[in-house]
């Protein structure tokens, strides 16, 4: 199993090394490294220069998002699996290898994935992973809308491990959108294709990152994931009631932190479908589910 490692970059200069060195510390060493420098203006291309790894490759393009330097990626990758790393996150030495065991106990499913968790930029992961208990449990995971509803363990983009093929039969990351634009891909591929999964904690998100997230800067709801959801108005099922919850939560976020463009944008997208939301809300309450 030999896999393609897709890093976007996009000022990210005191992060990158560290995204890079966990990747050429991992166990199991069958890799390319493709590192998408997304027009960045501060020295983080130079420093993945310094890499001298032949393993490792620097595309460069005119700042086009997130969506676009995966695609990028995706395109330049020779193996069979591509595996993403988020410029800012970190892998333990073993992520690789869990997840090529994950193929071996598995080897129908496409779509792979590990277990994270959050690390603010004081933390020293080590530290971190040490007082974690440990889970081995791997699934085939049958039920995403339920597991999302209920804020269990799901697919996240510097866990994913996806057959390249799979992207090209269902389409790559969405370049409009800016918020949701990795989960957007994940459930289409998913509606196709076969996801296995572990608890075994082999990934850290950074919560904070010393350069910000870009991400996290006000824009227009259209370029959203939530603007696009089609959820069902007239029969139930989860993934409808999960998506329901997302456009009622973001509601209730653009009326606290008075974006009334998006509230209104994203309230006459939805219209008269909103009125399910006080169905979801019961139905939710009566599952014990969060809504």
């Amino acid at each position: 199993m030999r896999f393609s490692i897709v890093i976007p970059l996009y000022n990210k200069q005191d992060c990158i090394r560290q995204a890079l060195d966990c990747v050429f510390n991992q166990s199991c060493q069958d890799f390319e490294v493709i590192v998408v420098d997304d027009g960045s203006t501060d020295r983080g291309a130079e420093i993945v220069r310094e890499y001298k790894d032949k393993r490792l490759r620097l595309i460069s393009q005119k700042n086009s998002g997130v969506s676009a330097a995966r695609n990028a990626g995706i395109a330049a990758a020779r193996n069979s699996w591509i595996a993403f790393l988020d410029a800012d996150d970190i892998w333990t030495h073993l992520h690789l290898e869990t997840l090529a065991k994950l193929h071996e106990r598995f080897p129908q499913a496409e779509m792979l994935c590990t277990n994270y968790e959050k690390i603010s930029s004081n933390e020293n992961y080590t530290d971190k992973l040490e007082n974690i208990e440990q889970k081995i449990n791997c699934y085939i995971v049958n039920d995403l809308y339920v597991r999302l509803l209920k804020d269990q363990h799901i697919i996240w983009s510097s866990t994913a491990a996806i057959k390249k093929q799979c992207f090209e039969k269902a389409g790559g990351f969405d370049t409009k959108l800016i918020k949701g634009e990795d989960f957007d891909c994940w459930f289409r591929l998913k509606e196709q294709f076969t996801l296995a999964q572990t608890d075994f904690v082999t990934a850290f998100y950074r919560i904070d990152p010393p350069e910000g997230n870009a991400t996290n800067k006000v824009s227009s709801v259209r370029k959203y994931q939530v603007y696009y959801f089609k959820p069902d108005f007239w029969t139930w099922n989860f993934k409808s009631m999960f998506m329901y919850r997302v456009i009622y939560g973001y509601l209730k976020h653009f009326l606290v932190y008075r974006q009334p463009k998006n509230f209104l944008l994203l309230l006459f997208k939805h219209n008269f479908k909103l009125l399910r939301i006080f169905f979801y809300r019961n139905k939710a309450k009566q599952l014990g589910i969060r809504f």
